[in-house]
């Protein structure tokens, strides 16, 4: 359940965040400032899933992930 809601979180926020990055660059009504803002939480939206990957990398490579019963992964 954990890696369903992972992936559509992913994609959504990468998606929507990419798409708020492109529309900000292309709008210029709003003043520098807010423009600076919006573009600000677009970046973050698209690097918080990316940041949440690599994490659970990390804890793949060093063996510190746990299954749903709590019983740590076999190594190989």
């Amino acid at each position: 359940m954990q890696a369903l809601m992972k992936i559509i979180v992913f994609y959504m926020i990468i998606v929507y965040g990419t798409h708020f990055i492109i529309a900000f660059l292309k709008e210029k009504s709003d003043s520098d400032r807010v423009h600076l803002v919006k573009l600000l939480i677009s970046s973050c939206c698209i690097l918080f899933p990316i940041l949440w990957h690599f994490i659970d990398l990390y804890q793949l490579a060093f063996q510190n992930m746990h299954d749903s019963n709590d019983i740590p992964l076999v190594s190989w």
